[in-house]
């Protein structure tokens, strides 16, 4: 699975944690794990974005898992961010994504995001 660009395992039932393994998909471009009910725990985005520097595209939509706000930052080439009620963004918005020049969709709909929204 070295040279998986596009992972989607939307609309299925799924269920468990999101494995950290997911970061040894060095070639990963995409990854989409949105309407899975089932799924729980946290978002490896730390772990993804060591291991998959290239990871455009996260979509968690309606699903219930969680992630850390101020881990967006470490993706250099996020363009699109995708986290809905249930799921969970904790903290604030780091100021370093106004470096993220590559994004162009942050969508953080009712996920209990807190702070200001940096001015950077």
């Amino acid at each position: 699975l070295h040279v998986l660009q596009v992972l989607v395992v939307s609309k299925t039932r799924v269920s468990g944690t999101v494995p950290t393994a997911f970061g040894h998909l060095t070639m990963l471009v995409e990854l989409d794990l949105s309407r899975n009910s089932e799924l729980t725990g946290a978002m490896p985005l730390r772990e993804l974005a060591d291991g998959a520097p290239q990871l455009a595209v996260v979509n968690f939509y309606d699903a219930p898992l969680h992630a850390r706000a101020a881990d967006l930052a470490l993706f250099d080439q996020l363009a699109s961010f995708v986290a809905d009620d249930p799921a969970r963004v904790r903290g604030s918005l780091p100021t370093a994504i106004g470096k993220l020049t590559s994004l162009f969709e942050l969508v953080l709909d009712e996920v209990g995001l807190e702070g200001t929204i940096p001015s950077e």
